[in-house]
Order: C-alpha cells, then structure tokens, then sequence
C-alpha cells in the first residue's frame, strides 16, 4: 500500500501499489517522504499520529526496520518474508558465478604417506576450512589455505576445502594407488626409429627406476618421463616396468605392456605419415577434423588443429563456468595440463575468426 501524499498517489488510488508498479512485494511498504520527524532516532519508531492514512484510508505505518526504508540508517537491519523469498528464488533458480578456485596436490596417496593440498589466497577470505574422508587425517594447516596430510590406507578419498565468504566449496578426489598407470600408447611403432614419451604422475618424496624388455630407454631415467624406443620381436610386445621407492612402506612396481603396429592419432604411423590430407583453410575446419587426444584424459589432453589459423580456445564445465581460456594459439598440437581440474565432462570451445567448434572432454 502507499500513503497518498498531497494529491495522491496516480494511477493507483484504493489499489496497492505494489500490485502495480514497484518491486512487486507488498510487505514492503516504502515512503520516500518518510521525514526523520516521523520517525525516533533512538526506539526508530514510527509516529503513526503524524504519518496519516494510506490510500485506503487506513493508518500509515510503514516498517522503520527494514533494509529498504527510507528511516534512520542505523534503524534499517530487516527482510521482509517476501524480501527473503525473492533472494532465495535468485540463488536456486538463477544461480551464482562464483570465481573458480580448485585444490592442488597430489593425485594419489598411499598408506602413511604425507601428501600437501593448497588452494588459492582468496580475496576477503581468512578462514579455510578443511575436509577429509575418514581414511586421511589432517595433521596440520586447518584454518589456512594450506594443509598436510596422511593416509591410512591405499583407499584414496577426497580432500575438500570450504572458504566461506561466498565461495562454493571445492573438492579434489584422491585416486586409489593401485590405480595408478604409466601414461602412453597402448600401441606403438617398433621399426623406422621412433620413438616415444611414457609419464607416471608425480609422487611427493618418490624415486623412480624404468626398465625395458624388447627396447631402449633413450633418456629420462630416475625421473617421472622416460623416452623409449621399441624393438621388434617374436612376441611383437615390449614390456615397461617402473619401480617406485620412497612414497609408501614397501616398494611399489607399474608396468606397461605396449604392442607393436600403429599408435592412434597424432602419432606418426608406421609406413605412413598421413592418414587424411591436412586443412589448412580455417573455413572449412569441422569438429571431425579436431582431435582432443587422449579422450578421455587423465593429466594432460593435445589439441590437434588442422590448419594454420590461429584460435582462441575457452574450456567449461557442466555449469557453464570458463575454467581455463587462451586466446591466438598457433601450435598446430596444444598441450593442455588438466591434473588441477576435477574428474567430469567439460566442453572445450575452438574459435578462429570464421566459424566455431565445440568439442566434449572427459576427465577421469
């Protein structure tokens, strides 16, 4: 309702107002003529004698206490239920944009050993509160953006941190260490001289010793990167085993049996350097010809572009938040680091001058 001031309120006499115009929420009522002579600096309250009648000819008493009174402002520290009930609509139905943050650290953690998680120093925050599942215990850094921790078991878990202030909490899932693989092909070419990378994830305070059987480890022994090449054989396998010491009590043995013959795009093949022509005209490049390898991926994804435009690329998530963006890329292979990204699908987003392409990511 309104208060009729002088000539009256137009266009709405003996209707509420609220109905007609204004924020639509008629536990509200709003007197911009709400004069400090109406209203007691110290009870903050309202002198209905001199306020009048609405215009319904009922006594004006407008609400001195709420957020949107036009009273004292030191009186204004009230929602209205109608107030409140628009604020809820907006949160789940229309939803915030939070900054992005994640949790980094390690991937894995093994039986008693002690791993490190930090997130970024966010602005307005100065308390961090952590969480783990019940098979990793918190030892130190609750409260700050900074934790250690141990494992009790080769379980895996979560690591989760709730920053408040307006911040969606974040949650970064600890794999089991059985699962735990040698990255690289499958499949590889065991004539003409290739050659190629296999990576295990960084471990905090391992040591790593690579062996080969039908092959040559060419150089990156004692590190988490060995560059191999494949010898041909009856057997038409080579096997990669690595020996992983220093993470958990005893040591911890992968392997990787990789067949011989062609690996999958964008490896060269074995008599082959090509298996379809290149693009090079930005206008014709299709979703077809932009490969995201490997698919789903672990710790890394290359982009393979077919031609020589440059493009700007935006990855998503599921909730439309742009979790990584970069603009004029001109490598014709991109490589794109996902290990600080939660496991689930994200949507990458290829733009050149002419023509987009959107190409689905699965991170495992």
């Amino acid at each position: 309702r309104s208060r009729r001031q002088e000539i009256g309120c137009i266009g709405t006499y003996n209707e509420l107002k609220c109905d007609v115009n204004g924020d639509f929420l008629c536990d509200t009522a709003a007197d911009p003529e709400l004069t400090f002579s109406l209203v007691d600096y110290n009870t903050c309250a309202y002198n209905s004698a001199n306020g009048g009648t609405d215009n319904w000819g009922e006594v004006w008493t407008p609400n001195t206490s709420n957020i949107m009174s036009y009273s004292w402002s030191h009186c204004r520290n009230y929602f209205s239920p109608l107030q409140v009930g628009k604020m809820n609509y907006y949160f789940t139905q229309i939803g915030i944009s939070y900054p992005f943050y994640s949790v980094n650290g390690a991937n894995y953690l093994c039986n008693g050993q002690t791993g490190y998680y930090s997130t970024s120093s966010l602005p307005g925050v100065s308390n961090y509160t952590w969480e783990t599942s019940s098979n990793i215990s918190i030892l130190s850094g609750q409260g700050t953006n900074s934790i250690s921790v141990q494992a009790t078991d080769n379980y895996g878990g979560y690591i989760k941190v709730s920053p408040g202030c307006g911040y969606n909490s974040r949650s970064k899932s600890i794999r089991e260490f059985y699962d735990l693989e040698i990255e690289g092909y499958d499949t590889a070419c065991a004539q003409n001289g290739f050659t190629y990378n296999y990576t295990i994830p960084p471990l905090y305070g391992a040591t790593y010793f690579w062996s080969i059987t039908n092959g040559t480890i060419n150089y990156g022994q004692g590190t988490t990167s060995v560059n191999i090449s494949l010898s041909p054989n009856s057997s038409n396998q080579t096997w990669l085993v690595l020996d992983i010491n220093g993470v958990c009590s005893s040591t911890v043995y992968k392997y990787k049996v990789i067949a011989h013959g062609n690996p999958p795009p964008p490896a060269t093949q074995c008599f082959a350097h090509e298996d379809r022509p290149v693009v090079e005209d930005p206008n014709n490049t299709i979703a077809g010809d932009i490969i995201l390898f490997p698919n789903p991926a672990n710790f890394n994804v290359t982009i393979i572009w077919p031609s020589e435009a440059f493009y700007n690329l935006n990855l998503t998530d599921v909730r439309g938040r742009v979790v990584y963006n970069k603009n004029k890329i001109g490598e014709r292979q991109y490589l794109l680091n996902l290990e600080n990204y939660q496991s689930g699908i994200y949507f990458m987003q290829l733009t050149t001058d002419t023509n987009t392409v959107v190409k689905k990511l699965i991170i495992k």
